[in-house]
């Protein structure tokens, strides 16, 4: 554990050199389209939804985890009908070990449907296969919800570590947005191999699940598809490799103009990041378990035939009850 904690003060060190945390800054650094054709009048503009994007968790049995997160699902409610919250992305590091159990608990009591993406955690401490069990609920009701479901979840033979891995990658479309939420996370073993991004490029794996849901998006609008992963899709220490970015890049690039952003957690920091080889920004996400609960919320336009995005990030002051 000591080793994973020095990991993660490398990951914040390289965000603050590398990237633009969002950490105090007012909500207009963080907006990530500008919507001036309101006062221009050349386009209608008109807000379609929103979406909440919340990280990391972190549940491990009772602790005080469970009440940062009820803290979290607590705001989403009382906040639905006024923000216009439709949707729940759980970017990973749900849970684990009984944890499971009691995150799907929590979670469940959010008025709107929830999206749980497997994170890093899951794998290492032994729950891979039981996620499935424990959020098989949370998909059926994404899938009776919204439209279009498409899901690669199941086991295959991972080929780079000679064994059976269990891989959730599913999408779905809610007002001509789709969703795409992908399985990146490790099968790795080890202090830092089991925190970075790997795409799992094998038979029934994440990498060609993703290419074969991008070429059904040919007809998307613009900026009508949104990613969401546990590991950002970033070339940095706790995300990709050189070699799995331009992998990526080679195809993500053909599609820059219909994928708005990568939304995931995994650093426990508020950053952007410009990933101009991929096509598209990456916004990650704060913990849930740790200081302050932060949540993400976004604002769905349409305009004309494409989408515009707006974003705050919401800041909930926790006091710890341990």
């Amino acid at each position: 554990m000591i080793q994973s904690y020095i990991v993660w003060e490398i990951v914040v060190i390289w965000l603050l050199a590398c990237g633009t945390t969002d950490n105090d800054l007012p909500k207009e650094a963080v907006e990530s389209s500008v919507i001036d054709s309101q006062d221009s009048g050349l386009i209608e503009t008109e807000l379609m939804f929103s979406f909440v994007v919340l990280a990391d968790p972190h549940i491990i049995l009772s602790s005080d985890h469970v009440a940062r997160l009820q803290t979290a699902v607590a705001w989403i409610n009382q906040n639905v009908a006024e923000r216009g919250i439709e949707l729940v992305l759980v970017v990973g590091d749900v849970g684990w070990g009984d944890g499971l159990v009691v995150s799907e608990e929590e979670l469940s009591k959010l008025d709107v449907p929830y999206a749980p993406i497997i994170g890093d955690n899951e794998v290492s401490y032994g729950s891979e296969q039981s996620f499935e069990t424990a959020f098989s609920s949370a998909w059926s009701r994404l899938q009776s919800s919204f439209e279009d479901w498409n899901d690669g979840i199941g086991t295959v033979w991972n080929t780079q570590i000679e064994k059976e891995s269990t891989f959730y990658n599913f999408a779905f479309t809610h007002k001509d947005v789709r969703f795409v939420c992908l399985d990146w996370a490790s099968r790795e073993e080890g202090p830092i191999l089991s925190e970075i991004g790997y795409l799992h490029d094998f038979n029934g794996g994440s990498f060609n699940w993703f290419v074969d849901e991008l070429r059904t998006l040919e007809t998307q609008e613009s900026n009508g598809v949104v990613l969401a992963s546990h590991i950002p899709m970033i070339l940095a220490p706790g995300g990709f490799a050189v070699d799995e970015v331009d992998q990526l890049s080679t195809v993500t690039q053909s599609y820059s103009d219909l994928i708005f952003a990568n939304f995931s957690g995994h650093f426990h920091a508020d950053a952007e990041i410009e990933m101009e080889s991929l096509g598209f920004d990456v916004f990650i996400t704060d913990a849930t378990w740790d200081d302050d609960v932060t949540l993400r919320v976004v604002d769905v336009y349409r305009q004309g035939n494409a989408f515009l995005f707006e974003q705050e990030l919401v800041l909930i002051p926790y006091v710890s009850q341990e």
